[in-house]
């Protein structure tokens, strides 16, 4: 869709338009006694004149327009999809009918799955990740500070990668502390092929709890709000054209 700005000058060109057609040819065509000129030149051909300057400026103008929505329409757009995660365990046990029994689990494995849902690849991506122990909710000063853990990649059109993994100690990640949890947050920055930088940053809140019955540890995952958006909307500014 075209901007307003962009609207103007279509409608101006029109209006251009019908002042030559009505205007600057009759101008153009009264006889020449002197008396409808400005410097030597006839007002007809003066009018014509801007009438072609306003033409070729929204011309102009709605061509970029148009540059612009296909960039949109055509550029990466790189969102988190969900949350890998992998349990690693001690070696199984065998049963007495012959059964493997899982082990324990020792260590938690979380990775984001960063999905482009836009038209062209995203490249010279930087991905950074994070998780730890907070207070809920998260106190307003939080300022998702970065890691140590920093991936790179390419996400082509309609495609997935996964963020570096982040190891956390089942026992640490299973003990309940009253009035926190765990976080898991990031972000990503990426290039188009149109020469600008994107940011989209995330946060999830890792829900955990026991199953009744068999005691088995589970959890999910649930955005929050505090640091989940991309480009001018994220917390933290980022260089938006590539250097």
């Amino acid at each position: 869709m075209l901007k307003s700005s962009d609207s103007k000058f279509a409608v101006v060109a029109l209006i251009a338009f019908a002042a030559w057609l009505y205007i600057v040819l009759p101008l153009i065509y009264l006889p020449n006694d002197g008396t409808h000129e400005f410097l030597g030149v006839k007002y007809g051909e003066w009018l014509m004149f801007v009438a072609t300057v306003a033409l070729v400026i929204a011309t102009w103008m709605l061509v970029r327009g148009a540059d612009r929505n296909a960039e949109k329409q055509l550029r990466a757009y790189v969102t988190v999809r969900d949350i890998n995660l992998v349990l690693r365990r001690k070696g199984g046990t065998l049963s007495a009918i012959g059964t493997i029994i899982d082990g324990p689990v020792h260590t938690y494995e979380l990775a984001a799955i960063l999905r482009n849902g836009g038209q062209t690849p995203a490249i010279n991506a930087t991905i950074n990740v994070s998780c730890s122990e907070q207070h809920i909710p998260l106190a307003e000063e939080f300022d998702f500070p970065n890691s140590d853990i920093v991936g790179h990649g390419l996400i082509g059109p309609d495609s997935e990668i996964f963020s570096p993994p982040v190891l956390v100690p089942a026992q640490q990640l299973e003990t309940e502390t009253a009035g926190r949890t765990w976080f898991f947050w990031g972000w990503v920055e990426y290039d188009d092929i149109f020469q600008s930088r994107h940011r989209t940053e995330f946060c999830f809140r890792i829900n955990r709890r026991r199953l009744e019955w068999t005691n088995e540890f589970v959890m999910g995952f649930t955005p929050d709000a505090s640091f989940n958006n991309m480009d001018q909307g994220c917390l933290r500014e980022f260089r938006s054209r590539r250097e």
